[in-house]
C-alpha cells in the first residue's frame, strides 16, 4: 500500500510523507535560497541533498544514496530559473521495510512538487528483485535478502525516460529487459495515481488563459525561451513560433527589434501589461502551498520554440490569429 501526505512540516517551503508498504521516509525542501559565493553556480541553482539515516550517522552507504537521489531530481528541476541560488532536500529515514532508495527519490520529487519548484517533469522511482529468475514489485526486506538481485531504477515523466539504475549485481541481457518492462509497467502504475488529468470546462477558454497554458506546456518539454536577448536570437533564427512581449519593458531598443522581427518572419506576437506577470506564466517564481506565486521574477519577452504538443489552448490562440489577419 502507498500514502503519501503533503505539507505535513509547517517550517519547510514544501514537504511529503511517503510510505511504500512498511517503509516511510519523510522529505522536506528549502528553496530556492540565498548560498555562500564560494558554492555559487552562475547559470544554475544548487541542488543539495541530505540523507538521515533513522540511527547513527551518515557513512559512506549514505553519501551514495543523497548522490542518487540528486541525480535523480535534478534532472527534472528547472535549475536555470534561479541561478546563484541553492535548492536543498532533507530525506529523513522513518522505517526501513524494503524499498528505501525508490521511497526516497519518490518523496524527494513529491516535496519539490509541494514547494512549488518549477520543474519540467515528474521523476517516479520503483524497485524490482528477481526470486529464482521471477520479478517481484516493491519487495519487502526479507525477500530482498533472498533475492538474486534487486534494481531500482527512475523514470521520467511525460516520456518515460530512464534517469536512474542502481543493482545489487550485473544483469544479462535477457535479465534487464524483463527488469526494465517491470519496472516501467510499475511506473505507469505510480503516474496513473499521482498525475490529475484535466478536462476542458463547458465555458469558452479566452486568450490569456489559453497563452498561460501554451506558455506551460512549452515550458514543461524545455522549449520556452526567456529574456529579451535570448528571444531576439530565436527570433533572428526563425526559430520561434510564438512571441510573448510585455508592453512596460523598460527597452525600447529591444522592444523595436523584436517587434521588427516578429513582423519580418510572420511570427504571432502577443502583448501583455506587466512583466511581472510574464514572468509567472513563463515560470519564473515559486509557488506557495495555496498554489499563489511568489518571489517572481520580471520577463519581458518569451518565444515558444516548440509547443510541445498540441491542445484547446493550441487551438484558440490560432483561432485569435486568424480572426486578426481576416
Amino acid at each position: 500500500m502507498h500514502a503519501v501526505q503533503f505539507s505535513d512540516l509547517s517550517r519547510s517551503d514544501g514537504s511529503a510523507l511517503v510510505s511504500i508498504g512498511e517503509t516511510v521516509i519523510q522529505a522536506a525542501v528549502y528553496g530556492p535560497t540565498e548560498i555562500k559565493v564560494s558554492k555559487e553556480l552562475c547559470d544554475k541553482a544548487l541542488v543539495e541533498v541530505t540523507f538521515k539515516p533513522k540511527v547513527g550517522q551518515s557513512g559512506n552507504k549514505e553519501r551514495c544514496t543523497e548522490y542518487f537521489i540528486r541525480n535523480a531530481v535534478e534532472s527534472v528541476i528547472l535549475t536555470k530559473l534561479h541561478p546563484r541560488t541553492s535548492i536543498n532536500i532533507i530525506v529523513q529515514e522513518i522505517q526501513d521495510a524494503g524499498n528505501m532508495l525508490a521511497c526516497c527519490v519518490n518523496a524527494a520529487c513529491l516535496a519539490l512538487l509541494d514547494a512549488g519548484i518549477p520543474m519540467k517533469g515528474i521523476v517516479a522511482a520503483s524497485s524490482v528483485a528477481f526470486i529464482e529468475e521471477n520479478p517481484v514489485a516493491f519487495p519487502t526486506t526479507k525477500q530482498q535478502k533472498t533475492s538474486q538481485k534487486m534494481s531500482t531504477v527512475c523514470f521520467e515523466s511525460p516520456g518515460e525516460t530512464m534517469v536512474g539504475v542502481k543493482s545489487s549485481s550485473f544483469l544479462t541481457n535477457s535479465g534487464a529487459c524483463t527488469f526494465f518492462r517491470r519496472a516501467a509497467c510499475i511506473f505507469r502504475l505510480i503516474m496513473s495515481d499521482v498525475e490529475v488529468e484535466t478536462t476542458a470546462g463547458s465555458g469558452e477558454m479566452d486568450v490569456n488563459t489559453a497563452l498561460q497554458e501554451v506558455l506551460k506546456t512549452s515550458l514543461t518539454h524545455g522549449k520556452l525561451s526567456r529574456g529579451l536577448h535570448e528571444a531576439a536570437k530565436c527570433l533572428d533564427k526563425r526559430q520561434a513560433l510564438l512571441c510573448v512581449l510585455a508592453t512596460n519593458c523598460d527597452e525600447p531598443l529591444y522592444v523595436k527589434l523584436v517587434e521588427a522581427l516578429c513582423a519580418e518572419h510572420q511570427i504571432n506576437l502577443l502583448k501583455v501589461d506587466s512583466n511581472k506577470k510574464l514572468g509567472e506564466w513563463a515560470g519564473l517564481c515559486t509557488f506557495d502551498k495555496e498554489g499563489k506565486a511568489r518571489k517572481v521574477v520580471g520577463c519581458s519577452c518569451a518565444v515558444v520554440v516548440d509547443y510541445g504538443k498540441e491542445t484547446q489552448a493550441h487551438d484558440v490562440l490560432n483561432d485569435y490569429f486568424k480572426s486578426k489577419r481576416a
